[in-house]
């Protein structure tokens, strides 16, 4: 296990017998940290569309993001209505409706470990309120 916070560095050097000169062949660094953006709280009106942010910015590599609805991993390729962006991690979610109410949550991993953001609570309402 990795500290979430360490920086793991390694360096793989090369020693020439001949003229006894050290090279660096590569240096290799992962950094992980904290989610810093975690979704949030939303209510969406039944059909419409709904977003969850998760981002683990300066991740080093770029981590990759899991997401979870009451603690159980959401299997994306299952439900057409669900995308995650490969850019931002961003969890989207067409034609919302009441099988989709629930907490939600996310998992970024890189090589450095992970990180889990807090829950964000999808609500369902049928119509908007009148005025």
């Amino acid at each position: 296990m990795y500290n979430n916070n360490l920086c793991l560095c390694m360096q793989y050097w090369v020693v020439s017998l001949w003229s006894h000169i050290c090279t660096i062949i590569t240096s290799v660094c992962a950094v992980l940290g904290s989610v810093t953006v975690e979704p949030q709280d939303q209510t969406v009106l039944q059909g419409q569309i709904a977003g969850f942010e998760c981002i683990a910015e300066n991740a080093l590599p770029r981590a990759s993001v899991t997401w979870y609805r009451d603690s159980i991993p959401l299997v994306i390729s299952e439900d057409p209505r669900y995308y995650v962006s490969d850019v931002t991690g961003t969890l989207f979610i067409r034609e919302v409706n009441e099988s989709d109410v629930g907490q939600y949550s996310c998992v970024c991993v890189n090589s450095a470990g992970s990180v889990s953001s807090g829950p964000a609570s999808l609500m369902l309402v049928n119509s908007l309120p009148r005025k």
